[in-house]
């Protein structure tokens, strides 16, 4: 990690990005989701000269202006063998952490310095490069590399099973990446113009003739055929084809498009397409394309492939193999408004595991644990306070790790642990002699470890979350070593104290922190009737409550609606297959069959303040839970919060806020906001905001260290 304590992320595809294809898609949208967390810093050396950079957060480097010298062969477009001496040349300039490419050949890749492979991750589609003369380099290569990526993990086993299960953990996710900003807020439309879209390359292997000729019997019938792209293969008559888009009355060609403009026109129209010849029905690659219809809330016309299956269910209906079978799904789900909802609703729900923002989470901590994993020392530029942080998970401790590398007033290393209990015993023996502090994020192994063989001067601070009450780790901490604990919630707290008896003199509560400011925004008009409540997995959440209340409060004021944000329960595979759940969830949905369009689904997504401005009250009907996070963020919104009295909630959160029963619950709402929303929004920052959290763990480390 260099200055700034960013990652330095080296790009290069065989990718022409004045094209419009799935590839040039990968490239952008990839520089795009890194751009998105501040950790990364993203150099992507062109192919070819572009008019304009896809992204201006990013550094995009033109070979034939920065390296105006060298003798290449051709002066539109790189070679392969030119781009990675080209790659090397510039990876002198910003020693990179490391570098991505896509698509380049094994033999030449096999030839790279040790220097530079070993921090390269490959992103290689076709599985011929993992099969016959190609098996040797590529088992020589997923050794020396960083690792490869694979777009789905169904391609990513198919891999393994070609290299190996020994080479299993070489082995990463890079699924195609869609834009939050695509998800819509009503997704599940019904069909207004009977418009079919086709946005891609022009191929016969793509089925653009047949396409043509499906859409050509529609003529009479009023189904209309969009499509957009100027990419044609040499498998097609270019002339011929402009001409028959041209030609045909009930179709309109729009040529090359950005994918803001494709993503625009798939709003625009109804049904996506994505039938090709069936030869590519093996193929376990994700078309970028059926995704981008997907999170537009569009039904998709396409093969029934082992991988579509798996997404979608065996019995989606707009399965095709046939042209007449194109023709009569079509005419179809232009007509049966239930085939077409239940169609679009397949489709979103398999498209939302591919958003930017969890994208960008996986890429994350697959970037981190390799970086960590060498390992690597992270600093900043004065050496004082020397601070060892160390744990199997260090997610949610990242927002004070990055505090503290950023202030002049710390030096930092991290001690991965591979699990709870594995790591390197070396490398943490070396940590001893170097740290003045260790914080130990978990109380598991890594405490057990730490406790047992810290120096005596050495001060160490342990964070319990949860999980830990349910293992022996704390049983075989050497208490007297560890200087104090931090707990996230009262119950988790009190918990942990009843069964294994801390000390209470080093027990202190800090909560999970949230960002106070980006949730404060403006609140809409009418939000008194907007009940909202996020995340209804699993059933312990009791969304049944939430239908209760909503029931009651329509007998009152039909101007009531329930507002849900986050994934359905079918979008949770292990949950859908356990038979209680399932049921549980279609009884649910069978009674909003009944309210009359009065609740209203939001898929997550990172944009929770616009959410907030429209919802009044925010319903935590759970079970049980350990903190419920989302009550602070509401109070941090000034949405007020209706709480279900689980255990520990008039610990954390004010207890005229928490109530006993659902009867009380509906009569403080009924009474409409009258709590002041100043109050609310000031009780959430003085408790819970990023600041408040990490100068109270900023406290912890420097009190015990003086």
């Amino acid at each position: 990690m260099t200055e700034g304590n960013k990652l330095k992320i080296l790009i290069y595809a065989d990718v022409d990005l004045n094209l419009t294809d799935g590839s040039a898609i990968w490239l952008s949208s990839l520089c795009e989701v890194l751009s998105m967390d501040p950790l990364f810093q993203v150099h992507v050396l062109l192919k070819s000269a572009v008019k304009k950079n896809p992204t201006s957060n990013n550094v995009w480097v033109n070979p034939f202006t920065h390296y105006k010298s060298f003798p290449f062969k051709d002066q539109r477009r790189l070679a392969q063998e030119e781009a990675l001496t080209l790659l090397q040349k510039y990876d002198t300039e910003i020693n990179a952490d490391f570098i991505v490419m896509r698509q380049m050949r094994f033999d030449l890749l096999d030839k790279l310095p040790d220097s530079f492979i070993s921090r390269c991750f490959l992103y290689i589609l076709g599985e011929e490069n993992y099969q016959g003369n190609n098996r040797e380099i590529a088992l020589k290569l997923i050794k020396k590399t960083a690792g490869f990526f694979a777009q789905t993990e169904q391609m990513r086993q198919r891999y393994i099973h070609f290299l190996g299960d020994e080479n299993k953990s070489r082995f990463y996710l890079m699924t195609p990446m869609i834009p939050d900003k695509a998800f819509p807020n009503d997704v599940f439309v019904r069909n207004k113009e009977s418009r079919l879209v086709y946005t891609g390359k022009f191929s016969a292997m793509w089925y653009i003739r047949e396409i043509l000729d499906a859409v050509n019997k529609h003529e009479n019938e009023n189904i209309k055929l969009d499509i957009a792209g100027d990419k044609f293969h040499n498998d097609v008559d270019k002339e011929a084809l402009i001409k028959q888009f041209n030609e045909m009355p009930n179709v309109k060609w729009h040529g090359r498009l950005d994918r803001i403009e494709s993503m625009a026109l798939i709003n625009e129209c109804d049904v996506g397409i994505g039938w090709r010849n069936p030869t590519m029905d093996d193929s376990l690659e994700i078309s970028t394309k059926f995704l981008e219809c997907s999170m537009m809330g569009k039904p998709v016309l396409l093969n029934s492939t082992p991988l579509y299956r798996e997404l979608l269910g065996s019995d989606y209906p707009l399965f095709v193999d046939t042209p007449q079978s194109f023709y009569n799904k079509a005419r179809m789900v232009c007509t049966d408004t239930s085939v077409y909802l239940d169609a679009a609703r397949r489709c979103y729900n398999s498209a939302t595991f591919f958003g930017y923002r969890n994208a960008l989470t996986r890429l994350r901590e697959t970037f981190l644990s390799v970086y960590w994993d060498k390992p690597v020392y992270i600093t900043t530029v004065k050496k004082k306070l020397r601070i060892v942080f160390a744990g199997h998970d260090l997610r949610f401790v990242q927002f004070f790790i990055d505090y503290l590398i950023q202030s002049d007033k710390y030096d930092i290393k991290i001690d991965k642990f591979k699990n709870h209990t594995a790591h390197d015993e070396n490398y943490s023996r070396s940590l001893i002699d170097w740290a003045d502090v260790i914080f130990c994020e978990w109380g598991l192994g890594n405490a057990v470890w730490y406790s047992n063989n810290k120096k005596s001067n050495q001060k160490l601070i342990v964070r319990m979350h949860l999980q830990e009450a349910d293992t022996i780790h704390p049983t075989k901490f050497n208490l007297f070593e560890i200087d104090k604990f931090v707990f996230i919630a009262p119950a988790i707290y009190e918990k942990m104290y009843a069964k294994f008896n801390f000390p209470r003199d080093k027990m202190t509560l800090i909560w999970n922190p949230i960002d106070c400011k980006a949730l404060d925004v403006p609140k809409q008009n009418g939000v008194d009737y907007n009940i909202g409540m996020m995340g209804i997995c699993p059933q312990r959440k009791r969304v049944d409550l939430a239908l209760d209340i909503l029931e009651q409060l329509l007998s009152y004021d039909n101007r009531y609606r329930l507002y849900i944000k986050g994934n359905r329960p079918e979008e949770y595979k292990w949950l859908w297959n356990q038979a209680t759940e399932r049921t549980y969830y279609n009884k649910f949905y069978n009674r909003i069959k009944n309210l009359n369009k009065k609740v209203i689904f939001s898929p997550y997504d990172s944009n929770i303040s616009e959410w907030f401005s429209n919802i009044g009250f925010l319903l935590s009907v759970s079970d049980f839970e350990g903190s419920h996070q989302v009550v602070a963020e509401a109070m941090a919104a000034g949405t007020i919060p209706v709480i279900r009295n689980w255990e520990g909630a008039g610990s954390i959160y004010p207890v005229e806020h928490v109530f006993n029963t659902i009867d009380e619950m509906v009569s403080f709402i009924a009474k409409g906001k009258h709590i002041n929303e100043i109050t609310i929004k000031k009780y959430a920052v003085d408790n819970f905001d990023l600041s408040v959290v990490i100068r109270k763990l900023e406290k912890v480390i420097q009190q015990h260290y003086t």
